[in-house]
C-alpha cells in the first residue's frame, strides 16, 4: 500500500536510510551487515567545519557475525557529525561478543555497551537488526 499524496506543501528536511542483509556464511554462523546514512537537506555549519546538501551526516556500518550468540562486531564510523567524538565509540561494539542472541535484549544490550546506544544512530541499527536476524533465523529453520 503506497500513501495518499499530501496536501499541504512541504519541504525535505532529513533523510535517513537504513539497509539491512542477513547472509549464512558456509561454516553455519550467520553475517548481519547494516548501515545507516543520514542527509541533510540543507546546508549545515559546524565550528569544526561544514556540511553542504546532500553530503552524508552520518555514514555508519555495523556487522554481526553470530550464531546464538555475537560471535563477532565490527562497526566503523565513516562518516560523523562530530569528529573525536561520534567516531571513537566504534571499538564498544566488541563488548557484545559472546553474549547471547537469544537473551539479548535492547536492555540487556545496553548494560553491555552503555551509552553507547544512546549517542548512536546504530541504536536504530541495533533495534532493527534485533527484529531482523530473529526473522531470519525463523525463516531459516
Amino acid at each position: 500500500m503506497s500513501l495518499t499524496l499530501s496536501i499541504p506543501r512541504r519541504a525535505l528536511k532529513h533523510t535517513r536510510v537504513i539497509h539491512i542483509k542477513a547472509f549464512v556464511r558456509g561454516n553455519g554462523l550467520w553475517d548481519t551487515d547494516a548501515y545507516v546514512i543520514d542527509i541533510k537537506s540543507a546546508d549545515l555549519y559546524f565550528p569544526y567545519g561544514n556540511f553542504r546538501v546532500g553530503a552524508l551526516l552520518h555514514n555508519l556500518w555495523l556487522r554481526l557475525t553470530l550464531d546464538r550468540q555475537f560471535i563477532d562486531v565490527e562497526a566503523n564510523s565513516a562518516a560523523v557529525p562530530y569528529p573525536g567524538y561520534c567516531n571513537t565509540i566504534d571499538p564498544d561494539y566488541k563488548k557484545l561478543v559472546g553474549s547471547s542472541l537469544v537473551k539479548s535484549s535492547r536492555h540487556a544490550l545496553k548494560e553491555r555497551i552503555g551509552s553507547t546506544v544512546l549517542l548512536y544512530p546504530s541504536d536504530q541499527i541495533g533495534a532493527d537488526i534485533s527484529d531482523h536476524r530473529i526473522a531470519g533465523f525463523l525463516a531459516a529453520r
